[in-house]
């Protein structure tokens, strides 16, 4: 039996899309990814993604696991005919959180949007934020090891899981679905998928770490003349804020001005202009914290030294969002305004 056939046999019409049908899944964000695979596998279960890897393992076909599809450098695209595009979308189930040990488990299609509003009612959080989170899937976050708007107070996404179950390239399922924070037993297999991007196997499910919500935010937007102010900022945010540090976010002028150029709903709340500006956010789970004093006192401290050009503290949710756009909508400038080719560099401060 050819093995689409096999494919289709196993998984149904709904399961199993070839032709015209698997367009959505076949090219890149950007648009400048992706060949039409053989096909694109759409399992309900991990028993039916371990079946489709043994079988694609056994005819010699490429396997490309494949989340949100909100990537931006090809991964999680075909690059051959021959490939099977395993997408996760219809695996979407969520376990109840648990308040106790602070986790929850669920299976890596789930939306992260859908993650934030389902834990919102219990008081918790899942600490991590990014532009795409309207459309970005657990497994596909693990995949890439994000780090989001939130990394600088809760670490990237490796460090927001606890446990996985992982369907191996042979189709055999790795269950490390452990649900403890202190967990020294053995290797930490856990952190060896995160990031790997699908090549060691297909995340199937996960249990991930949550937070109690805060009770109060303080987020400021603030200009900057250039990236070693805001380096000499960084450093006096760190030591005055401390733990409520939440968010630290830096984009260009440049960048600002791309999103301004090309997407009517932002503006720009203020009146002078930087060379880099910094997007600064407080949080804390008491209401007796007095974080706007704090943030005021460090915007104050960064003008008095000529580190801060201007600055405002958001004063409802609705600012706070829109402040937060200007960093999250950055991509969508940058692709509106021209072809790219995408990078994630990290240094360390001078």
């Amino acid at each position: 039996m050819m093995p689409d056939t096999a494919l289709a046999n196993l998984l149904g019409p709904k399961g199993w899309l070839t032709g015209p049908d698997t367009e959505q899944y076949c090219r890149d964000w950007l648009d400048r990814y992706g060949v039409e695979p053989l096909g694109v596998a759409r399992p309900t279960s991990t028993e039916e993604v371990a079946a489709v890897v043994r079988l694609c393992h056994a005819s010699g076909l490429s396997v490309v696991p494949q989340g949100g599809n909100t990537g931006l450098c090809g991964g999680a695209v075909a690059q051959r005919s021959d490939t099977v595009i395993v997408s996760l979308a219809r695996m979407t189930a969520m376990d109840m959180p648990n308040p106790a040990s602070t986790t929850i488990r669920v299976e890596a299609g789930v939306v992260l949007a859908t993650l934030h509003a389902a834990l919102e009612p219990h008081g918790l959080v899942f600490p991590m934020h990014l532009g795409a989170e309207g459309s970005a899937r657990i497994g596909g976050l693990i995949g890439t090891n994000a780090g989001g708007s939130h990394a600088f107070r809760y670490g990237m996404m490796q460090d927001l899981v606890l446990g996985l179950e992982v369907v191996l390239p042979d189709g055999t399922v790795w269950d490390g679905l452990r649900a403890v924070q202190k967990d020294n037993a053995g290797y930490q297999l856990r952190k060896v998928f995160g990031g790997a991007e699908g090549t060691l196997g297909i995340v199937t499910r996960a249990v991930l770490k949550l937070y109690p919500a805060p009770r109060q935010r303080a987020t400021a937007l603030l200009a900057l003349p250039d990236a070693a102010a805001a380096v000499t900022l960084a450093t006096h945010l760190r030591a005055e804020a401390g733990e409520f540090l939440s968010g630290l976010e830096f984009f260009s002028d440049l960048g600002l001005a791309w999103i301004l150029k090309h997407l009517d709903a932002l503006t720009y709340p203020l009146e002078t202009r930087g060379g880099v500006y910094a997007l600064v956010e407080l949080t804390s789970g008491s209401a007796r914290v007095p974080l706007g004093e704090i943030l005021n006192a460090a915007l104050e401290w960064g003008m008095e030294r000529g580190l801060v050009i201007d600055g405002a503290l958001a004063m409802s949710e609705q600012q706070r969002a829109h402040v937060w756009r200007l960093r999250e909508e950055q991509p969508e400038g940058q692709r509106l305004e021209a072809a790219q080719l995408k990078h994630d560099i990290a240094v360390p401060p001078p």
